[in-house]
């Protein structure tokens, strides 16, 4: 088993129905991550907080 499939293995029951993984054809080339990088960045943004300023993470 690859590398993503155990990591999806190890957070689907932490996280239910919620841990797609995509396998694209055409390996690690710029041609793929160019194609693939901007629905990426959308989905991992979708679960990021914005960073603390200074003055909250004294709190």
């Amino acid at each position: 088993m690859g590398h993503a499939r155990r990591l999806q293995a190890a957070l689907a029951p932490h996280q239910p129905g919620q841990v797609p993984l995509e396998v694209l054809s055409g390996g690690h080339t710029w041609r793929v991550w160019r194609a693939s990088i901007g629905p990426a960045l959308a989905f991992m943004f979708r679960y990021l907080q914005p960073p603390l300023m200074e003055s909250q993470s004294s709190r």
